[in-house]
C-alpha cells in the first residue's frame, strides 16, 4: 500500500467531515439540558478495553491513541472532535467490535460503507459519530469523529 500524501489526507478528511455534517446536520433533534446531555459509559467495560476522551465510545485494548494527530474539544456536558488510533487489528474484527459496542452504548447505527476504508455512521440524541477504519502498511488506522447535532446547538 502506498502512503497518502498530506494534501490527499486533508482532502479526504474534509470530504468525511462534509459527509458527516450533510448526513446528520439536517436531522431533527431536540435540545437537551446539560444534565440530560452528559455522556455516561456502561459501568463494566470488557477487560482490557477502555473509554478515553469520548465517554461512550469503547476502544479496544489493541488500539493506541495517536495524540499528535487527534484534537478533542471538551465542555461540561460534551466531548467532541477527532480521536486517531492505530494498532495491529484486522478490519473485520474492528468493525464488528464497534458495531456491537456502539449499540450497547445506545448509539444507533445509521449507515456504513463496507469496503476499504470502512466508514460507519452512528447517532445519539444530541450527537453523531463517524468511525473510519483503514489498513496501512503495518497496522490499522482508526479515526473516530464525534460532533454535536447541528440542531442541538442553540
Amino acid at each position: 500500500m502506498k502512503k497518502m500524501s498530506g494534501k490527499k489526507r486533508i482532502i479526504i478528511s474534509l470530504m468525511l467531515a462534509s459527509l458527516f455534517f450533510i448526513a446528520f446536520g439536517c436531522a431533527g433533534s431536540t435540545v437537551k439540558k446539560d444534565s440530560e446531555a452528559k455522556e455516561s459509559p456502561p459501568e463494566n467495560p470488557e477487560p482490557g478495553h477502555a473509554y478515553h476522551d469520548f465517554a461512550d465510545v469503547l476502544i479496544p485494548a489493541e488500539l493506541q491513541v495517536r495524540k499528535n494527530e487527534s484534537f478533542i474539544s471538551q465542555t461540561p456536558g460534551f466531548a467532541g472532535g477527532l480521536m486517531v488510533l492505530s494498532g495491529r487489528v484486522e478490519i473485520d474484527s474492528l468493525t464488528k467490535f464497534f458495531v456491537n459496542n456502539m449499540t450497547k452504548d445506545n448509539w444507533k447505527n445509521v449507515s456504513s460503507l463496507k469496503y476499504r476504508p470502512v466508514i460507519m455512521l452512528f447517532r445519539k440524541e444530541n450527537r453523531n459519530c463517524v468511525i473510519r477504519i483503514e489498513e496501512q502498511n503495518f497496522d490499522t488506522r482508526v479515526e473516530i469523529w464525534v460532533a454535536p447535532n447541528l440542531n442541538s446547538i442553540e
